[in-house]
């Protein structure tokens, strides 16, 4: 009897060790999931604080550029004039779009004709000045065929502006003449 019970007590023994065994690795394979998950939500966590960070500073200056005064770029029309006196008026395409809260975007597109690389981009650089408000959105230049030095410029700008249309341009993308 005493042997039945001693081989009754090893072979519980042996199957509470093996099944503690499985339990453990069965854990420690738990454990290295759920540990690359945690990893994971962590990692997404801190994106999601970066992304609300960039949210709010954008917020901020939303608002601060909606609390000042209604702003107009100036004219593209002048600056082209005031550089190219020969100019003609369909050098320069004009869109706006209305945006929300009072806002537009303004889409030019200077085409020049027979032109230096270096005058073109004086132009572009010049109508990106602080007092105009305008960005280039885009520069293509092409050089003439036979003509040394020149060629031909198109430069696309936009502005983001508030409170009314900048002198000289007409909204729905008519020309501006």
């Amino acid at each position: 009897m005493m042997n039945a019970r001693a081989m009754l007590a090893a072979v519980l023994s042996g199957l509470l060790f093996v099944f503690s065994l499985g339990f453990a690795i069965s854990t420690a394979v738990r454990l290295r999931t759920i540990s690359a998950r945690i990893e994971r939500k962590r990692q997404e966590t801190a994106a999601m604080r970066r992304l609300a960070s960039r949210v709010e500073e954008w917020k901020a200056a939303v608002a601060s550029a909606e609390a000042e005064a209604p702003w107009t770029g100036a004219s593209l029309d002048a600056l082209l004039r005031e550089m190219f006196p020969a100019a003609s008026s369909d050098s320069i395409r004009q869109n706006v779009r209305k945006l929300p809260n009072g806002w537009s975007l303004h889409e030019a597109e200077a085409s020049l004709r027979g032109v230096s690389f270096e005058v073109a981009t004086d132009f572009a650089r010049r109508a990106e000045a602080p007092e105009r408000g305008w960005r280039v959105a885009g520069l293509s230049y092409v050089a003439e065929y036979g003509a040394v030095g020149a060629g031909n410029a198109v430069i696309r700008f936009e502005a983001l502006e508030r409170g009314g249309t900048s002198p000289g341009s007409t909204a729905g993308g008519a020309d501006v003449h």
